[in-house]
């Protein structure tokens, strides 16, 4: 999704024995037989979101913030059990005036940036809570445009036209794609080229806690369902796409919305039930002296960056921490989905406008053939680093 800059490489490897001392001569542990109808034991060491559950903090100095529900990295998985402490009552209004509007993704996998053009789109009536949402990704089908622009992308980033466009051949060859489907490149299966068009029909509601309540002080929240159908060039996605509600319940932070149980997503192409750990939407934005582009450089003139759609994009961490964002944890796989704000403004597709346009562009996509195909790939679908 980004470029990687500068970046270390670090291998550790834990490797750990568990030895019984007979007669003073060590032999491994031998593994019980499992008796009939009981549940396996866990692996050592729990499960992933266990194992790195300590420490919770990294430095006691910023411990408040460590442990904040709104946390939005993988320093969240170290305190899933976090609680809201500044809540207050949710309208669907405040809800979906923050979500409206254009976002630009950014991702990372296993702690590294992946190149992507994806954008995700929400249109929904802040009176009734009904709408529609949007996103195309496009993974590793050549630069991002938007990691260049500084400091304004422009007011055009609500039109959809963009992404009608003939989608670029990916930037690797056939051969290469068949060497890393077969498990012969370590990491590499994090350059395969994908594309996943979906729509959403868009209901909020408000809802007090369901699950996990005592992680919250009891105010009402947000109930968010979105009945998709999804198209992908995955091979984990069946030709004619899949259909699945995705779910999630948003309580109030200060000035953020997160969930305290799971956001629910499909996996495996196929329905199964995928789970993002923690869910954190930010509704302000943040000034900051001497605003930085992507490359790390200063805007040209310093300054502050601004706080609307006009500031710089990028990936570092000054424009995503402190733009509006929309950012999902997923801790078993290591997986962090940022979605950073452009513009408050409806989308647009010649005269049609918000919850029509969003609908207009994916019929489009979606009768070309460009959710389902990858131009020059030499095959129609690859295999995908996603479970």
């Amino acid at each position: 999704m980004s470029t990687i800059r500068s970046t270390r490489w670090r291998a550790v490897v834990l490797l750990t024995a568990t030895v019984i001392l007979i007669g003073g001569c060590a032999k491994p542990t031998e593994k019980k037989a499992e008796e009939p109808g009981k549940a396996p034991e866990k692996a050592a060491g729990g499960t992933p979101a266990e194992r790195v559950a300590q420490p919770s903090v990294v430095n006691p100095q910023f411990a408040k913030s460590a442990q904040s529900v709104a946390r939005a990295d993988l320093l969240s998985c170290r305190n899933l059990d976090s609680k809201i402490t500044q809540g207050s009552d949710a309208t669907i209004a405040e809800f979906a005036n923050s979500m409206n509007g254009v976002w630009l993704r950014r991702l990372t996998m296993h702690g590294l940036p992946i190149e992507t053009n994806s954008f995700l789109y929400y249109a929904v009536d802040p009176n009734t809570g009904k709408g529609t949402a949007f996103m195309l990704d496009r993974v590793n089908l050549g630069p991002d445009p938007y990691l260049k622009t500084a400091p304004a992308p422009g007011p055009q980033l609500n039109k959809l036209e963009p992404l009608l466009a003939p989608i670029p051949p990916p930037r690797i060859d056939p051969q290469r794609v068949a060497i890393i489907e077969q498990g012969n490149a370590p990491g590499q299966e994090l350059l395969l080229p994908s594309v996943l068009g979906a729509l959403w029909d868009v209901t909020a509601a408000t809802t007090k806690p369901t699950k996990n309540a005592d992680r919250t002080q009891g105010n009402v929240g947000i109930s968010l369902k979105m009945n998709g159908e999804y198209h992908g060039t995955g091979t984990q996605f069946p030709a004619g796409g899949i259909n699945f509600t995705e779910t999630a319940e948003f309580f109030k932070q200060g000035d953020s919305f997160v969930v305290v149980s799971p956001w629910v997503s499909p996996a495996n192409g196929y329905g199964a039930a995928y789970s993002w750990s923690s869910v954190a939407a930010s509704r302000i934005n943040v000034a900051m002296p001497g605003g930085r582009m992507s490359g790390g450089g200063p805007i040209a003139g310093g300054g502050v960056a601004a706080p609307t759609a006009s500031g710089p994009i990028g990936f570092d961490a000054a424009s995503i921490l402190t733009r509006k964002n929309f950012t999902f944890v997923n801790c078993e796989y290591e997986f962090l989905d940022t979605y950073v704000k452009l513009t408050d403004s409806a989308p647009t597709l010649g005269t049609a406008s918000g919850a029509e346009a969003l609908k207009a562009v994916f019929a489009k996509l979606k009768s070309s053939g460009a959710l389902e195909s990858l131009p020059g790939a030499g095959k129609v679908r690859t295999a995908s680093p996603w479970p």
